[in-house]
């Protein structure tokens, strides 16, 4: 009798698969999500139906509830006796958690893992690598599939070939890369995969120079995909028209092309990389035309990781044979933060033989921190897993638990946040982050007001105690900021 049971569940539970399937493909994610729930109830939330409900639930874009369902307690250091259901589950973690903003985490995990482990997820690593620009590492996980017959590969094998494409572009091997597009092209036949490939193709003409014949290729691949303006294919069709644009000079049309680009790529709660290679470029678009520093600029610094590499090329930008600062204005009076260099991002402390960052702060004066340089923008919960715990190892759930009491001490201070869709933002912010030729230093914000001044002044600006108040005033006599009078201190021009 249970072997009959056990066999009409597996008829049942493969239907259920074929049709959550059939749906996801169809764009009815409501259906699909449905399905979801009824799989896993017939097959008793075993490991292998959550490891598939995970992978449904991302690709109709529920990437924390396919993160949730998992239930697994992953760490960066690589366990050996995990079973291959296990392992399969960890690596799917990893996947999901580089969608929601934790790269750092899912890119020091993948380092622990043995090579043939690697080797064996490659596709899945491969992924995560490029998403943060790690193009080397990608293609060092797939390479040789540019050398296959592409005649006889399935749709779905020629669609990973596109991923060389990427990591060559990205390498800045335009000439391989188109190259490679070309002998892949003559056997896609299939409207998708042409269009993805005239819109690669577009990226490498744009970084070999020839912007004008990559508007071509963006038209024929904006051909090939559907007339909504809401998909992801289109918003990638859309940035790279208006790179193109930028790099023709026309700065008011790139600008329209990033702007319908953004209000697809903006996604808060995932991973921001898409997104903040749009601030920078819409950034340097208003930068070219005015030569002033715009908020996209601004704000950029606010997403420590793979972004950097924009940092650095603003800097060479604004500053190029000189030292350049970030930092944001005083807002508030209970603290005052510190000063970021841009030539060091943030200043790296040695605890025995390991390195971390630290913006000399406690961890959730921190998270008020970055989220004043974040601005309207927010952050990811998840990255915060990065910002504040780079050098750690511990699991998803004590990350949560632990974040979570931050956001409690913060509102306890009268701090306004707001957590939605899981992305976290000062409620009302009137910060103003900025880039200044000179390096400030701690309390300038008083100092620039107030010519003569008492102990107790700073004490009340900063809402801080007299010792602290005391120490501070010490702290500007050293630094030449300002020198003792009979009455109490004076600023020094």
């Amino acid at each position: 009798m249970n072997f009959i049971l056990n066999a009409m569940s597996t008829v049942d539970l493969r239907a259920l698969e074929n049709k959550i399937d059939s749906h996801i493909r169809d764009g009815e994610a409501t259906e699909a999500h449905r399905l979801i729930t009824r799989m896993l109830k017939l097959a008793e939330y075993s490991a292998e139906s959550r490891l598939a409900a995970s992978e449904y639930l991302r690709r109709i874009s529920r990437h924390e509830e396919a993160l949730r369902i998992l239930r697994t307690e992953i760490k960066v250091a690589y366990n050996p006796k995990l079973t291959e259901t296990e392992l399969r589950i960890h690596v799917q973690t990893l996947r999901l958690l580089n969608l929601l903003g934790a790269s750092g985490f899912a890119l020091k995990a993948i380092s622990h893992y043995p090579k043939d482990i690697q080797k064996k997820f490659s596709a899945t690593f491969s992924e995560i690598y490029v998403s943060n620009y790690y193009y080397e590492k990608s293609y060092d996980l797939i390479r040789g599939l540019e050398k296959q017959d592409f005649k006889n590969l399935t749709y779905q094998e020629r669609l990973k070939v596109v991923s060389i494409v990427d990591c060559w572009n990205g390498s800045e091997r335009f000439e391989d890369a188109i190259e490679l597009i070309e002998k892949l092209m003559k056997h896609s036949p299939e409207p998708i995969l042409q269009g993805i490939l005239h819109q690669v193709w577009a990226t490498s003409l744009v970084g070999i120079g020839n912007a004008k014949k990559a508007l071509t290729h963006l038209a024929l691949a904006e051909a090939k995909f559907e007339k909504d303006q809401s998909t992801f294919d289109s918003a990638f069709v859309n940035k790279w028209y208006g790179i193109a644009h930028l790099k023709l000079g026309d700065h008011d049309l790139a600008l329209d092309y990033f702007s319908r680009a953004w209000k697809v790529l903006y996604r808060p709660g995932y991973k921001p990389e898409g997104w903040l290679e749009l601030l920078y470029y819409m950034g340097l678009a208003r930068f070219q035309k005015t030569e002033k520093v715009s908020q996209e600029w601004q704000r950029l610094l606010a997403y420590p990781g793979p972004n950097r590499r924009f940092i650095d090329q603003i800097a060479k930008v604004i500053a190029p044979d000189s030292e350049f600062f970030y930092t944001i204005d005083q807002v508030s009076k209970k603290k005052d933060f510190p000063l970021i260099d841009l030539a060091s991002d943030v200043s790296v402390k040695k605890t025995g033989q390991k390195e971390h960052h630290s913006i000399g702060l406690n961890a959730t004066d921190g998270v008020h921190y970055w989220l004043l340089i974040s601005g309207k923008y927010g952050i990811p919960y998840y990255r915060f897993f990065d910002i504040l715990w780079d050098s750690e190892t511990f699991s998803c759930t004590q990350f949560q638990k632990r974040f979570e009491q931050m956001l409690i001490r913060l509102r306890k201070e009268k701090v306004e946040i707001t957590m939605s869709l899981h992305h976290v933002l000062l409620k009302k912010s009137t910060s103003h982050a900025r880039w200044c030729g000179t390096a400030s230093f701690r309390g300038e914000a008083f100092l620039i007001q107030t010519q003569e001044f008492e102990r107790k002044d700073v004490e009340a600006f900063f809402d801080i105690s007299a010792r602290s108040a005391l120490s501070l005033c010490q702290h500007w006599i050293e630094i030449g900021k300002a020198s003792k009078t009979k009455s109490g201190y004076q600023r020094i021009l």
